[in-house]
Parts: C-alpha cells; structure tokens; sequence
C-alpha cells in the first residue's frame, strides 16, 4: 500500500516540471515570431533610407544637368547669334496670322512708297519729284504747288536784289553788294531745304515733327521777307528805306532797278505768310481731328 501511495507523490511532483516545460517552449515559439517581426521592418527601414537616398541623389544629377545645359545654351548663344536670329524669324514667320500678314504688306508698301526712284530733271535724275503720285491729299497738293512757285518766285528776288547790289558798286556802296550776295548764297539753299520739307510732310505716313520743322523754318523766311520788304540801309536787302535814299540822291537808275526787287519781297511776303497760315490751319485741323499724333510744339523743340 506504501508503494501504491507514493505513485500519486510522484504524479504530482512530476506535473508541475511538465507545466513549466510548455511554458518554456510556448514562450521560445511566441518570441521568435517578434524577432522575425523586428528583423523584417529593420530591412524595410534600411530599403526605404535608401530609396530616398537614390532618388534625392537622381534630383541632384538632374539638377546639374540642368545647370550644365544652361550654360551651354549661354555659351553657343554667343557664337551662333546669326543662326538664333534667322531661327528665331522662321519662327515668326510661321506662326503669323492673316491680320499681321496685312499689317507687313502695309508696311512694305510705304516703304516702297518712300524709296521711290528718283526722277528729276529728266536728263541726270537726282532727286525724288510727283506731286500727283506721292501725294494723296488733296489740300496738301495744291500746298505743294504753291510752295514751288514761291520757291521759283523767292529765288529771281535774291537774284534780282543781287543785280541790285551790284548796282550799288557803281555808286560807291561796295558793301551792300557783299551783303546781296550773301542773302543770295544763304537764300536760295534754304528756299530749297524748305520747299523739299514741305514736299515730305505731305506725303504718308504723316508726322507732326515734319510739320513742325517746316513750319518753324517758314515763320523764320516770313520775317526775312518782311526784313527784305523795309529794306534797312546798307543790309544788301535792297526793299523800301533803301529806294526811298536811292532816290533821294538821285541815282534814279539803281533807284528803278530797287523798285523791281520792292515787288518781289511785297508780293513774296504775302505769298510766304499765306502758305504758312494755310498749313498750320490744315495741321490744326489734323490734330484736332486725331489724324496725326502730336506732343507738341516744346516736346519737338526739346527733342531737337
């Protein structure tokens, strides 16, 4: 019965090893998991470092190929200018529309319009001449017109006070005569700039400073006519007070020649103002009208 009873001591001593025991091996499998877990985000960790590694370093590559482009296209820009530009224009070219396409053809047509050939005198053509061709505007050619026939009428005065001066030799009065001849040098090329000025600001496209410049030059041949037409003794401008002294002392034949060149600068006079007043009205009428783009006459005198 003692053998019998110590069966159950033993069971029960022996129960509590084999407990723990399972124990044992329960937590060794539930660990090894957890470490397999841990090793596996570890390697993910490292792999994710290293993409973002990669591609951070593809950015800085692409970066710097950037940079090197750039300076290549900065560096070629300056030994194919010529190629740039004609690519550049083809560009331009090709990408116009119908609305800029009128726009160059207009432009083209006044072009031609200002390098037409010349075609005065006939003989050896030099200059530029057709009043009915280059200009469109009716007002502006009866302007021309008359600017040219003061322009033929002004020059025989100068040249007829010249004659005048020349007759003052024979009286004594040898100074006059240089100062004859000096108005007729200075006279005849400013009567011609001023007749070719008018002839340009008639013609298109218009522009206010043509008309200023013209109209400046032609207020100053205004006063020289009136200047002519007193006739200020020993000025070689033969007018008015100089017949009046020729008489005077009786040198009636240079005194006859003197009232020849007196109708010239009375008629010349009249002929100049009236087609000052006559443009500056129609260039009045323009500005008011919106027809020409104007600064002004101090903006004109500032930019000279």
């Amino acid at each position: 019965m003692e053998g019998d009873s110590n069966i159950p001591n033993q069971v029960s001593s022996e129960f509590p090893v084999t407990q723990q025991t399972t124990v044992t091996q329960t937590t060794t499998t539930t660990n090894q998991p957890n470490m397999d877990t841990y090793s596996s985000s570890q390697d993910l960790y490292e792999k994710e470092q290293s993409l973002l590694r990669w591609e951070q370093d593809l950015k800085n590559r692409e970066q710097n190929l950037s940079i090197q482009q750039q300076q290549q296209l900065n560096l070629n820009q300056g030994h194919s200018t010529g190629t740039v530009a004609a690519a550049g224009l083809a560009g331009t070219t090709a990408g116009m529309t119908a609305g800029s396409l009128s726009q160059s053809s207009a432009n083209l047509d006044n072009r031609s319009r200002q390098i037409k050939e010349p075609n005065f005198p006939r003989s050896h053509p030099l200059i530029r001449f057709s009043i009915d061709e280059d200009i469109q505007n009716r007002a502006f050619r009866k302007n021309v017109k008359l600017g040219l026939f003061n322009y033929i009428f002004l020059s025989i005065g100068l040249i007829w006070n010249l004659a005048v001066g020349i007759g003052t030799i024979t009286i004594g009065w040898v100074g006059n005569f240089f100062m004859s001849l000096f108005w007729m040098l200075i006279g005849l090329p400013f009567l011609y700039f001023m007749t070719r000025r008018l002839y340009r600001c008639s013609q298109e496209p218009l522009s206010s400073n043509k008309f200023y410049s013209f109209l400046l030059g032609y207020g100053a041949l205004v006063v020289l006519d009136l200047w002519f037409f007193i006739g200020f003794k020993h000025s070689g401008m033969n007018g008015l007070l100089w017949l009046i002294n020729l008489f005077h002392n009786d040198h009636n034949a240079v005194g006859a020649m003197c009232c020849i060149s007196l109708f010239f600068w009375f008629f010349g006079f009249f002929l100049t103002a009236a087609l000052f007043f006559r443009v500056l009205r129609e260039f009045h009428t323009m500005r008011t009208r919106q027809e020409i783009q104007s600064n002004g006459f101090r903006s004109y005198l500032k930019s000279r």
